[in-house]
């Protein structure tokens, strides 16, 4: 019985979060060389044969057989993290609809952009890691389709209400405002229009007649003129 575990300097995934097809069986690869062969029986009991002959960055012995709960803790580090910005559209490049750690697997093979390590399953075809990391890259690179993304709504703030009295007045304010509607005839206008109108412009157009010059006394006034300002 050997143990692989996987490093810690990856964020954990909530363990058990999903479901194991049982029983199950895959093999776990750096590149193209195999690590270990991992198989889960129906009653969860876990068996590892480790295969490489070199010390690996993901190899943590521990003094315990292995169990259900490290293989589900294995798998979990190797997709992308839920409830982040980014889950719902890798989700929708993915074509999945809810998020599932064996589901994404399945679709991903384990493939992650920081390290060369992927997992093959039983009835899994894969030639190997080129092929894997094209699968990944075709699958998780954007595409020219629409993909539905969060977005935020603004928030809506509360109002104070309006009362009967400020609702009244408004309503005053604005008919008052808005000028009377004026029937229309279809866009066309009748001879008596149009004559009315040409009569406003020329109306407006002429100028108005020069006040008649008054004539004046040469400076002298009259004995009226002097016995009413007197008076």
């Amino acid at each position: 019985m050997g143990n692989v575990l996987k490093s810690s300097r990856y964020r954990l995934v909530s363990n058990r979060s999903f479901e194991l097809p049982l029983p199950l069986k895959y093999e776990l690869y750096r590149e193209d060389e195999p690590v270990a062969e991992y198989e889960i029986s129906d009653d969860e009991k876990v068996s590892c044969r480790i295969i490489t002959r070199y010390k690996e960055e993901m190899l943590t012995p521990v003094h315990r057989p292995i169990a259900i709960s490290d293989i589900y803790y294995f798998l979990s580090t190797r997709v992308f993290q839920d409830n982040t910005p980014f889950t719902y559209s890798e989700l929708a490049l993915l074509g999945l609809e809810k998020y599932n750690v064996y589901d994404i697997l399945r679709k991903t093979r384990g493939v992650t952009p920081y390290d060369r390590y992927w997992l093959k399953f039983s009835d899994d075809e894969c030639s190997g890691f080129e092929e894997a990391s094209r699968n990944f890259n075709e699958l998780m690179a954007p595409k020219n389709a629409c993909i539905p993304m969060y977005i935020p709504v603004p928030p809506v703030y509360p109002t104070a209400p309006v009362t009967a009295g400020e609702a009244s007045e408004t309503a005053e304010t604005v008919s008052a405002a808005e000028p009377a509607s004026q029937e229309t005839s279809g866009g066309t206008m009748s001879q008596d229009d149009i004559e009315k109108l040409l009569a406003a412009a020329t109306a407006q157009t002429e100028p108005e007649p020069a006040p008649a010059p008054q004539e004046t006394s040469g400076g002298m006034m009259s004995q009226e003129e002097i016995e009413k300002m007197l008076a």
